[in-house]
């Protein structure tokens, strides 16, 4: 079960979640299945109206099985896992979901709570 913590409490270094620590974006519905796809890039801060709850950005090519699963959703999560889930990680970034399912092939959980899904191994969830 997540644990909501005030945005602007949270202290971390933007740079080096994406790139060095990697993160894990999410998208989908109990319903409807959902993906997880590995990000090393992408963008959190504020923004004029929603500074009090934070904004981030993520960039997915069209291509990707997961873009999908974030057009359907009206949230999609940022996951940061533990340096011990590497591995399990490194899966959600070389297959693809149309070919494997990656849950069952990373042994990751997927939770699914408030319309959102997001990875319950995860250190740090941003939804």
């Amino acid at each position: 079960m997540l644990q909501e913590t005030d945005f602007r409490a949270i202290r971390f270094n933007p740079h080096t979640l994406f790139s060095e620590c990697w993160a894990a974006l999410v998208a989908g519905s109990e319903r409807g299945g959902a993906n997880a796809m590995t990000i090393a890039w992408g963008m959190m801060g504020s923004l004029w109206n929603f500074s009090d709850q934070g904004v981030a950005a993520v960039y997915v090519r069209e291509s990707r099985h997961t873009k999908r699963f974030m057009d359907r959703e009206a949230y999609f999560s940022i996951n940061v896992l533990p340096e011990e889930l590497r591995s399990a990680h490194a899966i959600l970034g070389a297959k693809s979901g149309r070919d494997i399912d990656k849950w069952a092939a990373s042994g990751l959980t997927p939770v699914f709570e408030d319309g959102c899904c997001y990875i319950a191994e995860s250190d740090q969830v941003f939804i």
